[in-house]
């Protein structure tokens, strides 16, 4: 048998992305192509250096114009590839032989829908950052403290207020109906699409609510060692709905006609009135992204005093109906090839019941049974089990008058407190539920629960949930909300950056060849302009940079004068220099400074290019003294030198923020002073206020001054970085790495082992020395990390070796990403959204409506060897696929944006625009120099003239221009206006 889906059709209508009947065209100006009828755009828009304001905003307007102009229209439709297999049912579970016909039945396609510039929908994506905790408020690593509304949901507090705790129980004194957990981020309504807040509505009462939804998680990220990446650590997670009256916050009540304030009273004495009960009216809530209906609300027998408060207990069911109706005496539900008849009801004293028969397709009873009022009752046929409730009867004495409100539950769910979620079944034993309910009209003689104000449905046992078996997610990892039914998946995604978003940073020690520096490149004499020859004297390092331009940046000195040195990358004579003179006796300076002989530059002069594009060296030949550090390895004057190193620090280059390298170095000195303060690395330590010991101490440790001094390396070096690890909030908080370097001759390395008199370790072999922003690991705290280590930034600690060290050194702040969708959007491409549908069945996606207008298949009869031949089986469907493809069927209509990397930016500046061929120039002559010179033929006389809109060179070259900036603006706004497809 071959099953072929020869046709698919589609609607997409009602958003601007779909094309018209008419084949699309390029946009035009005058005799200038802007955009190509591919689609690709072909003109720069050009805007003039000194520009104002108002051009950028008319450059920005051109430009967004050819952008929503930049598109190709394709036509995809749905094909089918592979064949079904349809064989003889030998009965033996063997591969049959032979082939035979299969039944056709529930035929859906499956789409993913790509909508250009729209937001996927139905999603949510939390960025944390690394090493900070999942808490109210995301970003601000800061711990968790009890009452601070940054970070704590307080129990025991209103359960009405707008930052709740889900399990509080309104009591005071950190009361709850469920978990004590408090420290909580939210996932509401207004960031899940799914969760917003549903209006319920019960028909027979006239009754209004509002339910509002959310998901609740505990945990954090950082790294880990054993993947050696960066995972989500998730220790709880709760789905909690809570549900507010019209115009109260007391929930649904169990009666919506009571008996004074009782709300339970239909359940109560010798004649329960049923019609009464809120599970009777088929109230429709949204639990799990789908809708149920509530079926049986039993409240808390817990005595309740307080119309503010909560209690925990009782139970709820929650239904999804297969079919349901009012059904007369006689008539039936029809579900698969079987009908549920109403015989008969029968009522004694205040319970009544629906009599009913279960038959077959030829009107057989295959099984008889009474469902009382309010009641479901399952029936098991042929391996499949059917739910018949009952809603309400009304027995009258007549043939006309005995009716049943009744329905056919594919799925009933208990909710019932302190139990997993459906006790009676195993489906769901690692989620266990909390409810609770209020008591409107409380009193000393009114002690009731009648409400029912809050669900919660949890666990906290996430290493059995979770896809990979553990607490510690990594990136792919996920976790099911509920077990069955699956509508959503929490998916760990990592980071949000790859080495595509990192630069390398190598620290390179030349520990036997001296480097040395012509006399073209040196740096220059002072008081001359004539630059002389220097000489690094082994070992020294080399730092670079994988980036470009102005990557580190030094206040040094070229000559006698102070300037700015950039590069990406410099030199530190950590065995010192000599420079020649210019044959008068001038040296560079530092390099002759009376302390030293003539032309020796000091021990630690770093030697760095005067800019990005040239090679000329300048240098900063002495380092900043700091105060004296005492310990154990003696006194020691602090030596230290700074280096700019903008990109990790997101702009800001200062040692407490981010952006900053040192270079230290310590020397023995003898009565230096007394002053037990470091100042080295910003009075980085446990605490600013506390003084620098050399034993590594928990208080006032200084990062690297005090461990150096106290492994009494008289000629060591360390280079530390400060890295920006934080935003908003937290956008002063910094992580630190630290590498030491063991001056020793030829044997001179990165990689060795010392550590602190107490025994603490300073560096160590394959590792290097950090420091926490926190909160995961303490802010402050150090630890010795090894290799492959990932910074709570988001830069790798690749590699060290005797001679060489390797970052790479991420270009911008990183985040753990977590995913919340539903499950078949998990499995969706970024930016795209699942749909499944039947023929005639459609959907909306951004605006755009997808309908499956019609699928037809070819189905090729049944070939049998011989009359004996066994029954034709069932078809293995596993070589047949559908994929979207292009052709030109009738099919979805997309439109595909242009792909903007493979063009680059679309504005300019004037300066940059040599070369190009097609462009629009926006801005005057005084403000545009290319303006001016496609004007400088043709002057214009602005007090004349307030705009221009111009094609000046046929085919290539656009003028939008005016007087003011502000005429700018306007020009812009008539060039577009007279935009044309051709």
């Amino acid at each position: 048998m071959e099953v072929n889906l020869k046709k698919m059709g589609a609607i997409v209508a009602g958003a601007t992305i779909l094309a018209s009947s008419v084949g699309f065209a390029g946009l035009m100006f005058g005799d200038t192509t802007l955009v190509d009828d591919n689609g690709a755009p072909l003109a720069k828009v050009v805007l003039g250096t000194d520009g104002a304001a108002p051009d950028g905003v008319a450059a920005a307007l051109i430009a967004g114009k050819m952008v929503s102009e930049a598109y190709a229209v394709e036509e995809l439709t749905a094909q089918v590839t592979g064949t079904a297999v349809c064989g003889e049912d030998t009965g033996d579970n063997e591969t049959p032989a032979g082939s035979g016909t299969c039944e056709i039945s529930d035929e859906k396609a499956k789409l993913q829908i790509t909508v250009p510039g729209g937001a996927t929908e139905g999603t949510y994506t939390l960025n944390n950052l690394i090493g900070d905790l999942l808490n109210r408020r995301l970003t601000d690593r800061e711990e968790n403290v009890a009452g601070d509304s940054d970070s704590d949901y307080p129990l025991g507090t209103s359960d009405i207020s707008e930052n709740a705790n889900p399990f509080t129980n309104g009591a005071g004194a950190g009361g709850t109906i469920g978990p004590a957990y408090h420290f909580l981020y939210r996932i509401d309504g207004s960031m899940f699409s799914p969760f917003a807040d549903q209006q319920i509505v019960d028909d027979d009462a006239a009754r209004n609510y509002v339910e509002e939804q959310n998901l609740w998680l505990k945990g954090d990220s950082h790294y880990d060692e054993s993947p050696e990446e960066i995972v989500g650590d998730l220790r709880f997670l709760a789905y909690t709905i809570k549900f507010g009256g019209s115009g109260d916050d007391y929930g649904i009540p169990v009666c919506t006609t009571p008996e004074g304030t009782d709300y339970t009273d239909c359940l109560l004495g010798a004649d329960p009135e049923a019609h009464y009960e809120t599970a009777s009216h088929k109230v429709k809530v949204s639990f799990l992204g789908e809708q149920w209906v509530i079926s049986d609300m039993s409240p808390s027998m817990a005595a309740l005093n307080s119309e503010t408060q909560l209690v925990n207990g009782g139970w709820v069911k929650l239904a999804k109906e297969s079919i349901s109706g009012v059904i007369n005496q006689g008539e039936a539900l029809p579900v698969d090839d079987l009908k549920f008849q109403l015989d008969d009801l029968e009522a004694h004293g205040g319970v009544t019941a629906a009599i009913i028969s279960v038959l077959d397709a030829n009107g057989n009873v295959l099984k008889k049974d009474k469902v009382g009022e309010g009641e479901t009752k399952e029936f098991s046929i042929e391996g499949t089990t059917y739910r018949f409730h009952v809603y309400k009867v009304a027995p009258g004495y007549t043939f006309g008058a005995k009716w049943a409100d009744v329905a056919i539950y594919s799925k009933e769910l208990k909710l019932e407190d302190g139990q997993q979620l459906d006790p009676d079944y195993d489906n769901n034993e690692y989620y266990e539920v909390a409810l609770g309910w209020k008591n409107k009209g409380a009193s000393a003689t009114d002690t009731q629960p009648d409400f029912l104000r809050t669900i919660a449905v949890y666990s906290d046992d996430i290493s059995s949930l979770a896809s990979g078996g553990e607490e510690q997610f990594e990136a792919g990892d996920y976790l099911p909300v509920v077990q069955d039914p699956v509508a959503w998946k929490l998916t760990y995604q990592g980071l949000d950056i790859t080495n595509a978003e990192r630069t390398y940073l190598r620290y390179d020690l030349e520990r036997t060849t001296d480097y040395p520096i012509s006399a073209s490149r040196g740096p220059y004499a002072v008081g001359t302009s004539d630059r002389v020859a220097c000489e690094l004297t082994a070992p020294y390092v080399e730092v670079k940079s994988g980036g470009s331009g102005t990557v580190f940046e030094m206040d040094g000195t070229d000559g006698a004068t102070a300037t700015t040195l950039s590069s990406t990358k410099f030199y530190v004579a950590t065995s010192g220099a000599t420079c020649d003179d210019d044959g008068l006796g001038n040296y560079p300076i530092g390099c002759d400074n009376g302390i030293d002989p003539a032309g020796v530059c000091p021990v630690g002069t770093v030697f760095m290019p005067v800019s990005p594009s040239g090679n000329e060296m300048g240098l900063q030949s002495y380092y900043q003294a700091s105060a004296e550090c005492t310990g154990t390895g003696g006194a020691g004057a602090w030596l230290s030198q700074t280096v700019r190193f903008s990109e990790i620090g997101d702009g800001d280059t200062d040692w407490l923020t981010g952006g900053l390298l040192e270079v230290a170095h310590v020397q023995s000195v003898a009565g230096v002073g007394t002053d037990d303060n470091c100042t080295m690395m910003g009075n980085l330590r446990g605490t600013n206020s506390s003084p620098c010991v050399g034993d590594g101490g928990t208080e006032g440790r200084c990062f690297g001054q005090a461990r150096l001094a106290d492994a009494a390396a008289d000629t060591d070096f360390y280079f530390a970085m400060s890295e920006k690890a934080g935003v908003d909030s937290s956008n002063d908080f910094a992580d630190y790495h630290l590498i030491g370097l063991d001056l020793n001759g030829v044997d001179s390395t990165f990689n060795y082992d010392t550590q602190t008199a107490g025994g603490d370790a300073i560096t160590r072999e394959d590792y290097e020395l950090y420091m926490y922003a926190g909160p995961v690991s303490n802010r402050g705290s150090i630890q010795t990390e090894e290799e492959g280590y990932i910074s709570e930034r988001g830069s790798v600690f690749d590699d060290i070796s005797d001679t060489s060290v390797r970052y790479y050194m991420a270009d911008q702040l990183g985040y753990s990403q977590w995913y919340l969708a539903s499950v078949e959007q998990s499995e969706a491409e970024a930016g795209s959204v699942v749909r499944t549908l039947g023929e005639g069945e459609e959907t909306t996606v951004n605006g755009v409506t997808v309908k499956v207008l019609e699928i037809t298949e070819t189905v090729m009869p049944c070939t049998v060897g011989t009359a004996a031949s066994p029954a034709c089986g069932a078809a293995d469907m596993s070589p047949v696929s559908a994929v979207i493809m292009p052709g030109n069927a009738e099919s979805v209509s997309a439109s595909i944006p242009y792909a903007y990397s493979n063009y680059g930016n679309l504005v300019i500046l004037d300066k940059d625009a040599v070369g190009v061929n097609t462009l629009v120039s926006v801005g005057g002559d005084k403000v545009n120099t290319v303006t001016a010179e496609l004007l400088s033929g043709s002057a214009v006389d602005w007090s004349t003239t307030d705009k221009v809109v111009r094609e000046v060179v046929q085919g290539s070259k656009i003028v939008v221009a005016g007087a003011e900036a502000e005429d700018t603006l306007e020009a812009a706004q008539d060039f577009v206006n007279q935009l044309r497809r051709v």
